[in-house]
């Protein structure tokens, strides 16, 4: 863009007659001056109309000029690992999953998230995966026999029963590597005991020092 003349001059672009870009291109100089370069227009799709307003704001006289126009389409990337789903709505964006697996359900998905099901445990070292908490052992009314362990929420600590009468903390989902006492019955192949009433201390302590 070229003006011969004047200070204070704008460029404006409309599209569709709604102003979408305006810069004040001199403020000062009288005399000539030139702007060129890209002008980004996005968001744009369908037919368009597209005007290029070239204005002065004093009352002298300014002769303006238009080269060398060229528009260019450029297709952005919103896909960029290629799955099919678009990057706003993909967990993980940079590794390709199309069915968008997310076992948490933290809007990280499975491929991405480094502790698929949020036990505390990386998955590479995690021995046992897709562990859920609260677990459903025990499956007794009454809730866990004495001195039997579950993981009765999601803070990756066992509690044992009765309330107060056991040591809180004592086993955790980083010791059994991501295990639940659940997981560890059939691992195990423990009896119908431990499944009604919880894990004892000893199945959990035997499971820690196979690993």
């Amino acid at each position: 863009m070229t003006s011969s003349a004047g200070d204070g001059d704008y460029a404006a672009i409309f599209v569709n007659s709604t102003n979408i870009w305006k810069q004040l291109l001199n403020d000062e100089m009288l005399g000539v001056w030139r702007k060129s370069g890209p002008i980004p227009l996005t968001g744009l799709s369908g037919d368009v109309k597209i005007y290029i307003s070239l204005k002065g704001t004093n009352d002298k006289n300014a002769e303006f000029k238009i080269k060398n126009i060229k528009f260019l389409n450029t297709n952005i990337d919103n896909d960029w690992d290629d799955d099919g789903v678009l990057n706003d709505s993909d967990n993980c964006p940079e590794i390709s999953n199309s069915e968008q697996q997310d076992f948490d359900l933290d809007s990280s998905g499975d491929v991405c998230d480094p502790d698929d099901d949020n036990d505390f445990v990386l998955d590479d070292i995690d021995v046992c995966p897709n562990t859920v908490a609260p677990e459903t052992v025990p499956t007794q009314t009454s809730g866990l026999g004495k001195n039997r362990w579950a993981l009765l929420d999601a803070t990756g600590e066992f509690t044992q029963a009765p309330p107060k009468q056991g040591r809180a903390g004592l086993f955790t989902t980083t010791a059994t590597k991501g295990c639940s006492c659940e997981q560890i019955i059939v691992a195990l192949n423990l009896g119908r005991g431990h499944i009604k009433k919880g894990c004892s201390t000893g199945a959990i302590e035997e499971w820690i020092n196979l690993y």
